[in-house]
């Protein structure tokens, strides 16, 4: 007649453009309900410091984590069953904390660790995607946006991007093609050359609230996205509506129901969602056309 422990969930403190999180969180929580388990769910206000978007994101380092983690087994180890978490615990923190007998999930990243079960993207289909679409179109230059310091996520899959441009074009990207929006210099040299327009230029950003405001920044200094120059997101939550941004859609909803499984049967795997390319606004129509 004994209930099965709750599940926990160790998120970051939620802020109000943190969509993929609510997404991952909803599906989670549907799945979790359909098994009927309950939910311990903890926001950590230490794991990551955010200003607005498109500012400084700063997470917590290793020892600190390393801490934060202790102190939570240490109140609430007992009495769980398993734990979801947030992508930003790090594997050296993870690897060093969480036992062995107490079955963990990370949500949209790999994980090193083979005793932990991960619901990833896979990036590299997902940058591919974007940049075959980006050619296709006709655009010239291809420019990968930066968004935010201290963002290991977007780091990464801009790294993919570099990789999958080189295996589509057979070209390395220059250094001039990588731009970091949080710092002035570079946004203005990028600013200039859009404005300039001698070229069609790609863009390819990896956040979608970076997106957006990389979009309404250029369109209050004159610069049209659609014929002239594209722009993918390479997240594709619901922060972007259908028509308006073109984007890399993953289904993080389905992310959470995948690990909400893993934890409630106790079958923990490897598993990377593929994506699918929505075409907006943002990028030529003119492709289309011509098929």
């Amino acid at each position: 007649m004994d209930r099965p422990k709750p599940i926990a969930i160790m998120l970051r403190r939620m802020m109000s453009w943190s969509v993929l999180c609510r997404e991952v969180i909803e599906g989670f929580a549907e799945e979790c309900g359909e098994q009927e388990r309950d939910l311990l769910h903890i926001h950590n206000k230490e794991l990551a410091a955010e200003s607005l978007p498109g500012g400084a994101f700063c997470v917590a380092p290793v020892d600190r984590q390393v801490e934060l983690l202790r102190d939570f087994l240490l109140i609430q180890g007992e009495r769980i069953s398993g734990v979801l978490l947030d992508e930003l615990w790090s594997d050296r923190a993870i690897n060093k904390v969480i036992p062995a007998g107490l079955p963990a999930v990370v949500f949209h990243r790999r994980s090193k660790i083979k005793r932990i079960g991960n619901v990833a993207t896979d990036s590299r289909a997902g940058v591919t995607l974007a940049l075959e679409h980006l050619l296709e179109c006709g655009y010239e230059r291809i420019f990968l946006i930066d968004p935010f310091l201290g963002y290991q996520p977007a780091r990464d899959c801009l790294a993919e991007a570099r990789v999958a441009y080189g295996a589509l074009t057979g070209r390395k990207l220059s250094v001039k093609q990588l731009v970091s929006i949080h710092d002035p210099a570079s946004e203005r040299a990028f600013m200039r050359e859009m404005i300039a327009g001698k070229r069609r230029c790609g863009l390819l950003c990896p956040e979608d609230n970076a997106s957006i405001l990389l979009a309404e920044k250029l369109q209050s200094a004159g610069i049209a996205l659609g014929e002239q120059h594209g722009l993918v997101s390479l997240m594709g939550t619901g922060a972007i509506r259908a028509g308006e941004l073109t984007c890399v859609r993953f289904d993080f909803r389905e992310m959470g129901k995948r690990a909400g499984q893993m934890l409630s049967e106790g079958r923990l795997e490897k598993v990377l969602l593929r994506p699918r390319l929505q075409i907006g606004a943002s990028t030529s129509h003119s492709l289309a056309a011509r098929g």
